[in-house]
């Protein structure tokens, strides 16, 4: 029932979203590296946030998360694939986190900045990016209020993470509504706004109709609690009844998340062999060399009798 993307529609809406649950996956990204646990909870919540919004978007590339503040964590990064992949990092100056205590905000963490997201393709197709600045309230938060400004899509992002007993849980909740197109409503549109006028007795277009809809679900959308997406015992489906069961609830296959990377050994030699001699010789202590990847934290190593074996097998 957890590390997933579950797809819903808001029944006889326009109004389609994803809700991702994280338990081991949400632990594993967080703990892989050595960071205080403040950081490690950003990293749990911004791939819950990362994998909501990848699917709930639809989009068939890598999309990619990064927030940039004046914060103690100067950089945060995280980012989702097409096939559930997840993993995320962060920049953190610890000397100058201890200074804001055990339990720093998210604004204390990063700072005045900025986030950036992006969706990418591959190097055959032109980046799509979005830039906003921080919001104190949070990273859900400071994407939503990009969507805000957005006059082609009305997106809503409710996201949080919790240590528990087992380790980090976190989750994110994300709807839209596209204008006239998308979830159920699109293909039965007369019949949606007819049915809603019915139960409401108004007498109004398709528009203010939609409007009126959008409305509706997202005051019931903002009574979702952080306690109900970081709790393990509670099933997307259940949470999902909770909220629209008086509006109806239409879920589809879940679809599966898990850590990923793309670090190995053979790209770390590759990466070797780029550099010139001089490099080189700043890079190998006592015959080896080492680097460790800043997304999974393992370290790998290389002697220079290595890195010449890769150059003949590699002629």
């Amino acid at each position: 029932m957890n590390n997933q993307a579950l797809p819903f529609l808001v029944h006889e809406t326009d109004i389609s979203g994803r809700l991702v649950q994280l338990t081991d996956v949400a632990q594993d990204i967080a703990s892989r590296r050595t960071l205080p646990i403040p950081v490690q909870g950003l990293l749990a919540e911004a791939v819950a946030i990362a994998g909501a919004m990848r699917s709930l978007l639809q989009f068939q590339g890598k999309l990619i998360i990064q927030a940039k503040g004046k914060g103690p964590v100067s950089m945060l990064v995280a980012q989702a694939t097409p096939d559930g992949g997840l993993r995320a990092t962060a920049n953190v100056d610890e000397k100058r986190l201890k200074a804001y205590g055990k339990i720093p905000s998210f604004y204390a963490l990063l700072g005045e900045g900025y986030v950036a997201f992006s969706l990418d393709r591959g190097s055959d197709f032109e980046l799509t990016q979005g830039i906003v600045e921080l919001q104190k309230e949070g990273l859900a938060a400071s994407l939503q209020h990009y969507f805000d400004q957005s006059d082609q899509i009305s997106l809503r992002l409710i996201s949080a993470a919790k240590f528990r007993d087992t380790g980090w849980v976190s989750g994110a909740i994300a709807i839209q509504r596209l204008p006239l197109i998308g979830g159920e409503g699109a293909t039965d549109s007369a019949a949606s706004g007819q049915t809603y006028g019915e139960r409401t007795g108004a007498k109004i277009g398709h528009e203010e109709i939609a409007k009126d809809m959008w409305d509706e679900v997202l005051t019931l959308f903002n009574t979702t609690k952080a306690s109900e997406l970081t709790d393990p015992n509670l099933s997307g489906q259940q949470l999902l009844y909770r909220l629209f069961h008086e509006q109806g609830v239409r879920v589809a296959e879940p679809e599966g998340l898990t850590r990923f990377c793309v670090c190995d050994k053979e790209r770390f030699v590759i990466a070797l062999q780029s550099l010139n001699e001089a490099d080189l010789s700043e890079v190998f202590t006592d015959g080896q060399a080492s680097s460790t990847c800043e997304f999974c934290g393992t370290t790998y190593t290389a002697s220079r009798e290595e890195l010449a074996s890769f150059a003949r097998s590699a002629i």
